[in-house]
């Protein structure tokens, strides 16, 4: 399974360009030939579509090369774990708009590292584990850059979710149902990882989240997030021993969700 993870890996899929070219390109040239024909233009249709598939193609090829570059840092980085997971982790990788994710099988639960696309050609990286905890909390350091000021305002926005009492003054903290979640961080053992989670990418801002089905950290990809990184915080989500009660096969089958946008 190491081998066809990284196979993958190692390939950008190419069926989005073989589809979307070839159609974008005959609309293109459809508008064009309309619009000539308007203005009472000479356009043969071999022209309009020729010119149109030209311009696509080269559009394309810059996109694609910009979304190489993207991809690159986060492909290297999937690599770098492949080793560390092993064959007994059962490694699958992939593709989901255009960055690569790894799911595999850790200490017998779930867990997926991933990427998506961020504002000003930035990538987040985000890993999440497969856990039930005992409450259900949304954590983010207060750290200079990038901390998700926007999306912190929309979540508390929302009447069912609350701060949690005695935080920490170093992270902001919301919760569905604060009571629990305050004990929790009344808990030197869990707020020893919660802390040192949040601030692993300092003083780029990081979040660290519990929900119902799994734990979930993520921050913008920087150089100070690198395969040891990255593995510390998968182990560190792991050591918490939330585990799951069934493993969910649908849900490993799928690919990894939407982070929340910040």
């Amino acid at each position: 399974m190491l081998d066809a993870a990284q196979a993958v890996l190692a390939r950008r899929p190419w069926w989005g360009t073989l589809l979307g070219v070839p159609l974008v390109a005959g609309v293109g040239a459809l508008v064009a030939w309309l619009a000539a024909q308007a203005l009472g233009l000479p356009l043969p249709g071999w022209a309009a579509l020729g010119g149109s598939a030209l311009l696509f193609t080269v559009l394309e090829v810059g996109v694609r090369g910009a979304g190489a570059r993207r991809a690159a840092p986060a492909r290297a980085l999937l690599e770098a774990l492949l080793p560390r997971v092993g064959e007994e982790g059962q490694p699958r990788a992939g593709w989901r708009q255009g960055l690569p994710y790894l799911r595999c099988r850790v200490d017998d639960r779930d867990v997926v590292f991933s990427f998506e696309a961020a504002p000003g050609a930035q990538v987040r990286v985000a890993v999440q584990v497969a856990a039930e905890p005992p409450a259900q909390m949304w954590l983010v350091g207060r750290q200079p850059d990038d901390f998700p000021q926007r999306w912190l305002d929309k979540l508390g926005g929302r009447s069912v979710v609350q701060p949690v009492p005695d935080a920490p003054d170093v992270v902001v903290a919301l919760s569905v149902d604060p009571e629990p979640a305050a004990a929790l961080l009344r808990s030197p053992e869990f707020l020893d990882v919660a802390l040192d989670l949040v601030a692993l990418n300092a003083p780029t801002s990081a979040t660290f989240d519990l929900q119902p089905d799994g734990l979930g950290w993520d921050s913008l990809l920087t150089p100070r997030v690198d395969p040891d990184a990255l593995w510390t915080v998968a182990r560190r989500m792991l050591a918490l021993g939330w585990a799951p009660t069934q493993p969910d096969e649908d849900a490993r089958a799928s690919p990894p969700a939407q982070q929340p946008e910040t």
